[in-house]
C-alpha cells in the first residue's frame, strides 16, 4: 500500500544542486551515521553514512509493518531494486508492539489507546492499528482484562473517551462484564458510559470487559470499525455519572 513506501531524503548544508534519485539501496540504519556526518562526527555503529554507500551494501533490508488485525508488527525482508525489482517476504518473525506489563488498576486512572498507551497491555481482542492519541475498534467484539481489586460496597461505572464513531453514526454496543451481560447501550455522542453494579467486580480480582459492536462497519481498508477509542477510566459513582442511552437488543442489528 502507498503508506509503506518510506522516502529518505537527504541534503548536505550549502549544497545547491538539483534534486537526484539514487538507486543505491539504502536502510533507516543509514540514518544516524549520515546525521552525524554532517555534524563532523563518527557514528560508534558499523552502518555508513548515505554518500559512502555502494550498490553492494544493504543487499538485505527489514521493513517492520504493524499488522491492522493482530497489532503485531511484522517483519519483512527485501532485496533488489525497489519498487520494481525488489523481492520482499516475510521473515516469519513477529513482534509483540504491547507488551508493557498489565499491571493493577487503580480507581480513576485513565487508560490511554495510542501507539504504547496504557490500555494496549490489556486488549485481547478486537482492536484495528494504533494511530497517534486514538484507536478504531475493529471486529464485532472488543475484548480486554484489568486486574482489578475492589472490595467496596459501591457501585461503579466505566467510562470511554470516544474521538468519534464510524461516520458519526450511532453505534449500538452491548456490555458485559466478568461473564455478566449488563445493557445494550445506543452511542450517539463521544462517549460510552456503563454502570458497573457492586457485585459484579467485588472481590473479583479483575475486571473483564466485554463490547458487542453489531454495527461494525468495512472501512475499506482491512478493519471493521465501530468506535475511536481514547481513553477509558473506572471509577465509584457521582452526581455527575450520566449513563448512556439503554436500547432494546433488538434493535441491534
Amino acid at each position: 500500500g502507498i503508506e509503506c513506501n518510506p522516502i529518505f531524503m537527504v541534503k548536505d548544508k550549502m549544497n545547491t544542486k538539483n534534486f537526484t534519485v539514487s538507486k543505491v539501496p539504502v536502510s533507516y540504519d543509514n540514518l544516524e551515521p549520515t546525521v552525524l556526518k554532517a555534524l563532523g562526527k563518527k557514528s560508534s555503529s558499523d552502518n555508513k553514512p548515505v554518500d559512502e554507500l555502494t550498490m553492494d551494501d544493504n543487499k538485505e533490508r527489514y521493513f517492520y509493518y504493524q499488522d491492522k488485525k493482530s497489532n503485531d508488527s511484522v517483519q519483512y525482508k527485501i532485496t533488489g531494486e525497489l519498487p520494481n525489482n525488489a523481492t520482499i517476504e516475510k521473515t516469519g518473525k513477529t513482534f509483540k508492539l504491547f507488551a508493557a506489563e498489565a499491571k493493577e488498576y487503580e480507581l480513576g486512572e485513565e487508560l490511554h489507546f495510542d501507539i504504547g498507551g496504557t490500555a494496549m497491555a490489556y486488549v485481547s481482542k478486537g482492536l484495528g492499528k494504533t494511530e497517534a492519541g486514538q484507536t478504531w475498534t475493529s471486529g464485532e467484539e472488543f475484548v480486554m482484562t484489568i486486574p482489578f481489586d475492589y472490595s467496596d460496597n459501591d457501585d461503579l461505572y466505566l467510562h470511554f473517551k470516544l474521538n468519534k464513531t464510524w461516520k458519526d453514526a450511532p453505534q449500538h454496543v452491548k456490555a458485559t462484564i466478568n461473564g455478566t451481560f449488563v445493557n445494550w447501550y445506543l452511542v450517539e455522542d463521544r462517549s460510552l458510559n456503563i454502570k458497573i453494579p457492586n457485585e459484579l467486580v467485588k472481590d473479583k480480582g479483575e475486571i473483564k470487559i466485554e463490547l458487542g459492536l453489531p454495527d461494525a462497519t468495512f472501512d475499506g481498508d482491512e478493519r471493521y470499525v465501530s468506535l475511536l477509542m481514547n481513553y477509558l477510566v473506572i471509577d465509584k459513582i457521582n452526581g455527575n455519572f450520566a449513563e448512556t442511552k439503554i436500547v432494546d437488543g433488538k434493535e441491534a442489528k
